[in-house]
């Protein structure tokens, strides 16, 4: 099959996962509205999505590596299409919750093969651009969603929106069946079952701690996480075909910084199209339809300069790339960090535009540095770090966001919040991202540079 070809039905598949998230951010205040949850569980219906792809990201992409990544990428598109009809039709919070969790499986099979699929096509020096193309197919579903989410809702509800997508995904899921084909290159051995549970166990205990402070059951699950870390840490280094060589990982800087950066960068990122959401529909109290289209300023310019930014990083080292675009994020931020009882919509949007200039210069090179830093028959390993950095930094946003709610807040239905509560808390939470990101600058600098070779 043609390459480009190849790139173009992978790309249509990968947009539908940042699409349906993207339709969360509008849509969520109104499922929460209607299942009367507090804060807390409302930042789960993202959460618990983030969660179930965190753990999953790298085991799948191993596994891919070892049994082929199409077939991942397939069933992938089969879990996601089945759960978000179901979600469609849940009768209360934590039949949704349950559903929204498998929805993170498929996303993180897609998600991964997907990267790996594309990595193995292109040749090294056509790979971020190739790459580049499918983080603009990401970002389209990030533009499209607030704004054909908003729309629907208002229009119909929620509901039947999810089953449109459902059914969206079945067709690419009929089109992946139909015409996808590829030679791969595999690596082989065992897979280690053990070492992704330890891994699994240790990541959502830290989640699990972090999200549901100060119940008890938070202190167990922190107290649960070193334990789990470093049994996993001990088992990896005994097998004999581990789920991560950490060795070899750790002498890899290019790889580690690069995951690094991703961890911190996407820390920040994701939580700040929900804090808008929030913002916009409890402080201003403006409607889903309006608010999808504020929310687009930030991914639209992403979809325009992603190929860009990713063929940037074909000719210039990508940690000048991602660099630039981490300075960019910080001073958004820094802007949002001022949002009062008054702030105009034009402040709002000229901020969201500067934080999606940065994150396309951010994402494609960063992820191009990732796939680069590692031989093409561990491109699962490799796009199972990318996913599994961007997914955990994601669900750290989440966690942050549902501490520091939790901590000022409580347990306070939403619409009766105090709105000045409300606007400071966000406030602090997004100068929060701002320092978190001015760290990302440091790793992403010093990660060394990408072999072209």
């Amino acid at each position: 099959m043609n390459r480009w070809m190849f790139l173009l039905i992978v790309s249509i598949a990968s947009f539908l996962t940042p699409f349906m998230d993207a339709v969360m951010k509008v849509v969520i205040p109104v499922i929460g509205l209607e299942f009367a949850v507090d804060p807390i569980i409302l930042s789960w219906f993202s959460t618990s999505t983030l969660l179930s792809s965190a753990l999953l990201y790298l085991p799948i992409g191993v596994f891919g590596d070892k049994r082929g990544r199409l077939r991942i990428f397939r069933i992938g598109l089969l879990i996601f299409s089945v759960s978000t009809f179901l979600a469609g039709l849940a009768p209360d919070e934590y039949i949704f919750l349950v559903l929204r969790f498998l929805q993170g499986c498929g996303s993180a099979a897609i998600g991964t093969a997907g990267v790996a699929l594309i990595s193995g096509v292109f040749p090294s020096n056509e790979r971020g651009l190739a790459l580049g193309i499918n983080v603009s197919s990401v970002y389209l579903g990030l533009t499209l969603g607030p704004v054909l989410g908003g729309l629907t809702t208002a229009l119909v509800g929620w509901r039947p929106l999810y089953i449109a997508i459902s059914l969206m995904s079945i067709l690419a899921l009929y089109i992946s069946i139909r015409y996808l084909d590829a030679e791969e290159l595999l690596s082989g051995g065992s897979f280690d079952y053990m070492g992704s549970i330890l891994l699994g166990v240790s990541f959502t205990s830290l989640i699990l701690g972090l999200s549901l402070y100060p119940a008890d059951v938070s202190r167990l699950s922190l107290a649960v996480f070193p334990i789990a870390t470093a049994l996993f840490i001990i088992w990896e280094y005994r097998v004999d075909d581990p789920l991560i060589d950490i060795g070899s990982v750790i002498r890899n800087r290019l790889l580690t910084f690069s995951v690094l950066t991703s961890i911190l960068t996407y820390s920040a990122s994701y939580g700040s199209s929900f804090l808008i959401s929030v913002y916009l529909q409890y402080i201003m109290g403006i409607d889903p339809l309006v608010t999808g289209l504020v929310l687009i300023s930030r991914p639209v310019l992403m979809a325009l300069l992603s190929t860009l930014a990713g063929r940037l990083s074909d000719y210039i080292q990508p940690k000048y790339v991602v660099t630039i675009g981490l300075s960019l994020d910080v001073a958004s931020y820094m802007m949002l960090s001022l949002l009062g009882m008054e702030t105009s919509l034009l402040y709002i949007i000229i901020a969201l535009a500067l934080l999606g200039i940065g994150s396309a210069l951010f994402s494609s090179p960063n992820t191009n540095a990732i796939m680069g830093s590692v031989e093409k028959r561990f491109y699962g390993l490799a796009s199972g770090f990318a996913g599994t950095a961007r997914v955990y930094g994601q669900t750290l946003s989440m966690s942050i966001i549902s501490l520091v709610f939790s901590l000022y807040i409580g347990g306070i239905e939403v619409s009766t919040i105090d709105p000045g509560l409300l606007i400071s808390t966000i406030d602090l939470l997004f100068l929060i991202f701002a320092v978190i990101v001015f760290i990302g600058i440091f790793p992403s600098i010093l990660r060394g540079d990408l072999d072209r070779r």
